[in-house]
C-alpha cells in the first residue's frame, strides 16, 4: 500500500555463559559434602547475571 521497505539488523549484546559439564559436576558435588544436598540447587534454566564472565571467558 506504502511501498515500505525495512531492513532489521538483530545483534545479540553479550555472548552465553557455557559452564564446563566436568567441573559443573565436581562443583555441585563438592559444594554438596560442605553444606549438604539440600543446600545445593540447579536452576531451572539460564538466567542472565551479568555479561562480565561471559566477555571473559571467551577470552580465556
Amino acid at each position: 500500500m506504502h511501498d515500505a521497505k525495512v531492513e532489521i539488523k538483530w545483534e545479540l549484546g553479550c555472548p552465553p555463559v557455557t559452564n564446563d559439564k566436568e567441573l559443573t559436576a565436581l562443583s555441585r558435588r563438592i559444594a554438596g559434602e560442605i553444606v549438604g544436598d539440600t543446600g545445593v540447587k540447579e536452576l531451572p534454566g539460564p538466567m542472565f547475571g551479568t555479561k562480565d564472565l561471559a566477555d571473559f571467558s571467551e577470552v580465556v
